[in-house]
């Protein structure tokens, strides 16, 4: 009989899931170091493109910054930078549709039976052996959300051109409705990003997909907008506070490739958290929606 679990406070939540990240921080730092350790590997590679700049010519005047200006527009000052965003658009691409899905997708299936039977149920294997199967899932789903973002955005610009044809981007009035729509803007990105949190947890622990997935993920957070944005809102805290710590020591490193390492290796230790409250908010919003204490309660081993 798996062991009962049952709604907690937001405290409680949180201390669940340091006590799960100690606890389990070995099968997911394993997690995180297949997929991730690749993609901090292609980082650094194409660190070594980027030529170092003296940012100090900034503390010598005038001209200090006409000679900073002249080393960044060097030709193979501009080739090595081209070079640089041409294979960070390629790692992007890969960390989007290929380490994104199966890490995300691991860690959440684990978290979900962690948090539902007090322990990992599974080998570490089996875990990533689902998340290989929702893949497809996974990544059409996020293909989905990339869609509806873009075309949101074409909206977004379409509005801001017309507003510039009628008004002049000059006036005091257009800067004013420019402020207004930012700040709207900003406020529905975090909105629907609330209520979209467990979208993913949807594709890979109850096999939904596309609107399937947005549409459950949309049902569990109803009502709970601020619960779950204040809880989010603390682990994103403790992540920047514990990452801003974390560069500051890789800053010190000598050069760029390396920094790239350490950042990467930065957010392999750290991935798995925030992997962990979204399974442990997943869960403890659909015993408060659908009685899912009350199942797990009745299955069988």
């Amino acid at each position: 009989m798996p062991k009962p679990v049952r709604a907690r406070s937001i405290d409680g939540i949180l201390d669940d899931v340091f006590r799960q990240y100690r606890d389990y921080f070995g099968p997911l730092l394993l997690i995180s170091l297949i997929f991730m350790t690749p993609v901090a590997i292609m980082n650094a590679i194409a660190g070594t493109l980027v030529p170092t700049i003296n940012y100090q010519l900034l503390l010598h005047g005038q001209a200090g910054i006409s000679a900073l200006v002249r080393q960044l527009g060097q030709p193979q000052s501009l080739g090595a930078r081209t070079a640089f965003a041409g294979m960070e658009v390629i790692i992007g691409l890969v960390a989007m549709n290929v380490v994104t899905p199966l890490l995300q997708g691991t860690y959440y299936t684990l978290g979900a039976d962690t948090v539902a039977y007090g322990s990992v149920k599974y080998p570490i294997w089996t875990y990533f052996r689902r998340a290989v199967k929702r893949w497809g899932a996974y990544l059409a789903t996020t293909w989905l959300i990339v869609g509806l973002s873009a075309a949101a955005a074409v909206v977004l610009g379409g509005a801001l051109v017309a507003l510039v044809i009628a008004g002049g981007a000059k006036s005091g009035a257009f800067l004013a409705v420019l402020l207004i729509i930012y700040l709207i803007v900003v406020i529905l990105a975090i909105w629907l990003n609330v209520r979209l949190l467990f979208t993913f947890p949807c594709v890979v622990v109850e096999s939904l997909r596309n609107w399937r997935a947005l549409r459950r993920s949309w049902a569990l957070t109803k009502g709970s907008f601020w619960r779950l944005f204040f809880i989010s809102l603390i682990a994103s805290i403790v992540l920047g506070l514990a990452s801003a710590g974390l560069s500051f020591l890789i800053e010190l490193l000598p050069s760029n490739s390396l920094r790239l390492l350490g950042t990467g290796l930065i957010s392999i230790v750290l991935a798995p958290f925030y992997a962990l409250l979204i399974a442990n908010l997943y869960i403890d919003m659909r015993i408060r929606r659908d009685g899912y204490d009350i199942e797990l309660m009745t299955e069988k081993d």
